[in-house]
């Protein structure tokens, strides 16, 4: 892509842009983070059209030293595997710990068939592009088609006009304009409920067609150990001559005054909206068409008047509990009883068993108390028989680690290492 625009712009433009300080605009909702990836490709023909830039860095690649110089830093290559690009994307979108909800690769490339003599390169890629993916393509001869291999793992918006998405772009204000139209997500600032007359309502979706795009605000940042400094904001509201403070919830419930909804409340000639009655850029209604949620017939939710109903039950039931009003079930279970518990005691307890003292334990013998030592199975001729044949790899591990554990040779749990251990015991007896 050439670059002569750029390379010629003044220094004194971008000092200016720096020097702007933020505008404090107005209060912006968002609904989670998005994340994009800008995937270059560096293959050969994206080298063809040299800028200013280029044209005078020519001058370090000259000779052996800057065509070795030219591979290191820059270089290009054509066997590669666009589905190893797009596991390298997805694994970054893994590292994020934030959620997301929308993840997308912006591809620059001006190969309309990467993979064209590889099938099953093709393939993988296919399987892996999973994930949004815009295709930035650029002019080349004889044109890109895209029907070749991009059709199939592309995704396009529905609102997306797909001659802008499938145009090429030949100078870098077409490119510019693609990735300016693309890098912003379209969302829905809010969801609400128009009503329009009496129980006729229905969701709507609040787009922002038009916004100013504003410098972020800068971050304080402590001296000493250059982290973000906290901000902590309280509301408080005055009463007589002391600042009453409010919390977050108490804030919020006090600016809500009914359901968040549209009203419609009539219609009114064009000609009658002047210029004053303009407050702030105006909004897109649309009509909300994704599908709401309803339970399944295993779980049916209660409607209000059956939680009312549920509550007067409640509330019939609740009575206020006394101790003294219940009477003690052991001390009626005793005078049931009478004495035949102590008479069954008794017969069935020794004297002086007390059933809530502690067990004493029985010591161990000192026969059981000394260790155990292995049993071995073969005796000591059946080994040398097995170690002259050869056949000591016949036997099992769990004979092999007894046998060990019987002669007192240290050895790893592998079999390998069992044998060696008795091999080496077998030959300096």
């Amino acid at each position: 892509m050439s670059g002569w625009e750029s390379y010629y712009k003044t220094e004194g433009e971008e000092e200016e842009e720096e020097e702007e300080s933020p505008d404090p605009g107005g209060e912006y909702k968002y609904s989670g983070r998005d994340s994009l990836i800008f995937l270059v490709d560096a293959s050969r023909a994206m080298f063809e059209s040299q800028g200013a830039k280029r044209v005078l860095e020519l001058d370090q690649f000259k000779g052996q030293q800057g065509k070795k110089h030219f591979q290191d830093t820059i270089g290009h290559g054509a066997d590669y595997s666009l589905s190893e690009v797009l596991w390298v994307c997805a694994n970054l979108f893994s590292d994020v710990q934030y959620k997301m909800s929308h993840k997308r690769i912006m591809l620059f490339t001006n190969e309309d068939d990467p993979h064209g003599n590889d099938s099953a390169k093709a393939s993988r890629a296919r399987t892996k592009a999973r994930i949004f993916l815009d295709l930035m393509h650029l002019k080349r001869q004889g044109g890109f088609d895209i029907s070749l291999f991009y059709r199939d793992i592309i995704s396009i918006a529905e609102d997306e006009d797909l001659g802008v998405h499938f145009e090429e772009s030949s100078k870098l204000e077409d490119l510019l304009r693609k990735v300016r139209a693309k890098e912003t997500k379209k969302r829905v600032l809010s969801r609400l409920r128009f009503n329009l007359g009496k129980d006729v309502a229905l969701m709507v979706g609040i787009y922002n067609l038009v916004q100013k795009a504003n410098k972020p605000f800068p971050v304080r940042l402590y001296r000493e150990t250059n982290e973000p400094v906290k901000t902590k904001t309280r509301t408080f509201n005055t009463y007589g001559s002391r600042q009453i403070v409010l919390e977050k919830e108490e804030t919020e419930e006090l600016k809500r005054f009914d359901e968040p909804g549209l009203i419609l409340m009539g219609f009114k000639p064009s000609v009658m909206l002047k210029k004053h009655h303009y407050l702030r850029p105006s909004l897109f209604v649309y009509p909300e068409e994704s599908l709401r949620k309803v339970p399944f017939t295993e779980k049916v939710m209660a409607n209000p008047e059956q939680i009312d109903k549920m509550k007067a039950i409640v509330q019939r039931l609740r009575f206020t509990y006394r101790s003294d009003s219940f009477e003690n079930p052991v001390e009626a279970i005793k005078k049931r009883l009478g004495s035949l518990a102590d008479e069954f005691k008794e017969l069935v307890y020794p004297p002086d068993y007390n059933p809530e003292g502690k067990v004493t334990k029985r010591k161990q013998d000192d026969e059981g108390s000394a260790s155990k030592k292995p049993k071995v199975e073969l005796s000591e001729e059946e080994l040398k028989v097995h170690f002259a044949k050869g056949t000591l790899g016949k036997l099992t591990v769990p004979a092999l680690k007894e046998v060990c554990k019987a002669y007192g040779l240290k050895s790893g749990p592998k079999k390998q290492e069992l044998l060696d251990a008795l091999t080496r015991h077998f030959q300096k007896n």
